[in-house]
């Protein structure tokens, strides 16, 4: 269970988990290898607050010896988990201390959703992705932008969602009107013009280098 101090005479003071409890956190997670949790448990833990610079090289100081430690033991235990559990019970119980700011900073203010990284919003979006379904979510960013003047966004994620065929022609026209494919010559119709014009190798190439928007590349 989780235990907090706090320091006589600062402004802060530190929380204590187990080692346990990190093992689990990042154990629970869809990650294909102990570096990949390591990655996640340690974005976890430095974004949870509004750390002074202070406090968070503290934190990175501990998160740094906390990794060292659990590589090893993990890699002696072959990388099995009931062996790794087994072998260090009673490190996994020992405590990490995580700084706890109870005064509020303006030198650290916390990102935006817009601001934040891909791996934050989806932590960020993870209880609402959990407990409610997809189409309540799609309604939902529909009305929000209609409500916010962007009807054609709004119905356009509609049409989108309506069914599986027709997202797939959104994303071609897309990519079509994108990079003007509609007005490119085929190789074999490049190949049909330079014979019927009767044209040199080298006139070829200039009109190809000259118009390279009408000629697709393979």
């Amino acid at each position: 269970m989780d235990s907090e101090t706090t320091d006589s005479g600062c402004t802060s003071g530190v929380r204590t988990v187990t080692r346990k409890s990190l093992f689990d956190k990042m154990k629970n997670e869809n990650l294909r290898n102990l570096e990949e949790k390591l990655c996640f448990l340690r974005d976890h833990l430095f974004t949870q607050d509004n750390f002074t610079e202070s406090q968070l090289n503290k934190l990175k100081h501990n998160f740094t010896h906390f990794k060292s430690e659990i590589k090893q033991r993990w890699i002696k235990s072959h990388k099995k988990e009931k062996l790794f559990l087994k072998n260090n019970h009673l490190w996994l119980e020992g405590t990490f201390e995580i700084p706890v700011t109870t005064t509020n900073r303006q030198d650290r203010p916390r990102k935006s959703f817009g601001e934040s990284s891909e791996r934050s919003k989806r932590k960020k979006t993870e209880e609402i992705r959990s407990n409610v379904e997809d189409g309540v979510i799609v309604h939902a960013a529909q009305v929000e932008l209609r409500k916010s003047g962007k009807r054609d966004a709004s119905r356009v994620l509609q049409d989108k969602t309506s069914s599986t065929t027709r997202a797939t022609k959104y994303k071609k026209a897309f990519n079509t009107s994108k990079c003007g494919k509609s007005s490119c010559l085929t190789p074999m119709e490049a190949l049909k013009m330079f014979i019927d014009a009767d044209l040199t190798r080298g006139q070829y190439e200039v009109i190809r280098n000259t118009n390279k928007k009408f000629f697709s590349v393979s």
